[in-house]
């Protein structure tokens, strides 16, 4: 059986195969944005709203019908929320879109990096950081940054399954490992 996650990018390539042959992928990307934050805001969301047995289907399909009209949905993501919605995989929308996202990141050979710091960074040095890893990556980089004072200093960056940490705190770290394994718990320095 197969899992949500391959469910999710089935119907986001579907989705995404529609959106390129109808040269409207933009477009179409746009609104299933739109529509992750509309299905995704209030208390509680609306997906839970939706995957709901105490509505019909007729009338959840009313409220997805009512939501999107005035958002000016693209006809091919509403045809596609009703059809999530028929086939009982509305609550997917967080995955598709996200498995979406990684279909374009490949189709652009852009590549997505987290950039973590202690103080919010200079615009400047997250240039430098995303020109440095184009260089490495010969495509495109989209950087996320965020802060964490836990690093003391200098930054971490990750990029898939790839962490370059440069922070004080991994060095502060390193030096205390490399300071008791010289000088075990106990043992008088001299």
């Amino acid at each position: 059986m197969p899992t949500d996650a391959t469910v999710a990018r089935r119907y986001a390539r579907a989705l995404y195969d529609l959106g390129g042959e109808s040269g409207q992928r933009d477009d179409v990307a746009a609104a299933l944005a739109r529509s992750l934050d509309l299905f995704t805001s209030g208390d509680p969301p609306l997906l839970v709203i939706l995957a709901s047995p105490a509505f019909t289907l007729a009338e959840r399909r009313a409220m997805v019908e009512r939501l999107v009209k005035p958002a000016a949905i693209h006809p091919l993501v509403r045809s596609f929320l009703l059809l999530l919605l028929d086939r009982h995989r509305i609550g997917l929308l967080p995955e598709i879109q996200s498995a979406w996202r990684t279909l374009a990141d490949l189709d652009a050979r852009r590549v997505r990096a987290i950039m973590a710091a202690a103080r919010p960074m200079d615009p400047a040095a997250v240039n430098d950081v995303r020109r440095t890893l184009a260089g490495l990556t010969g495509g495109p980089v989209e950087v996320t940054t965020h802060t964490d004072p836990s690093l003391v200093g200098g930054v971490v960056v990750q990029m898939g399954d790839t962490v370059w940490d440069a922070s004080l705190r991994s060095r502060l770290e390193a030096m205390e490992r490399a300071l008791l394994s010289t000088h075990p718990a106990g043992t008088p320095s001299t």
